[in-house]
């Protein structure tokens, strides 16, 4: 069972072993095949990079944009409200929150 056990332990570690050569290998051959291409694969980093970065930007700011709870006054636009209002006898230009 220990033994078992221990085999088990050293598969696992040799496959992360092997993931990580096989990684290391193909960024390598990236970057070999981009050299020999004459791109500057850095630069090409770079201008992932930078595109990824916009992205994120803007993301944020739609989150910002959705996050924003405050009263804008366009309550009373809405033309449930004005019905509300009208049954209640209160006059449209005098409601106030």
């Amino acid at each position: 069972m220990i033994e078992e056990s221990s085999r088990s332990r050293n598969t696992v570690r040799d496959l992360v072993r092997l993931e990580k050569q096989r990684k290391l290998a193909e960024t390598l051959r990236l970057r070999a095949d981009a050299e020999e291409r004459g791109e500057d694969v850095e630069r090409q980093k770079n201008w992932e990079w930078i595109e990824e970065n916009e992205e994120w930007e803007k993301k944020l700011a739609r989150k910002d944009r959705r996050a924003d709870f405050e009263f804008h006054g366009t309550f009373f636009f809405f033309p449930f409200f004005r019905v509300v209002l009208t049954v209640l006898s209160i006059p449209f230009a005098h409601a106030t929150l």
